[in-house]
């Protein structure tokens, strides 16, 4: 995932343009993976908001909770784990392999 700058700063690693690159656009590998702020952007594009979302479950008689802070937060701490597994991963089969027979 690449890096989303706003006034030279990236809104997930926090990233910062260096000055001798401000006035062109930057694409950068981001630091940070993210699954429940990229679930919560994806569905917030397709109209799908915590306040619809509360007040669809009252309209059905539902308790008007969310928990989405919760869920999201999960969600990032869980792809992060999952991430460094996968890049450990990578590293051991990179190294199995570069290894001479």
């Amino acid at each position: 995932m690449l890096c989303h700058y706003q006034d030279g700063v990236c809104v997930r690693c926090g990233h910062r343009v260096p000055a001798e690159f401000a006035d062109r656009p930057m694409v950068r590998q981001c630091d940070r993976i993210a699954l429940g702020d990229d679930l919560e952007n994806w569905l917030t594009a397709f109209g799908v908001t915590k306040e619809r979302w509360v007040a669809a479950k009252q309209a059905l008689g539902l308790p008007p909770t969310c928990n989405c802070e919760a869920r999201k937060k999960w969600l990032n701490e869980a792809s992060a784990i999952l991430h460094a597994k996968v890049q450990d991963l990578t590293h051991a089969v990179q190294d199995y392999y570069s290894r001479p027979r």
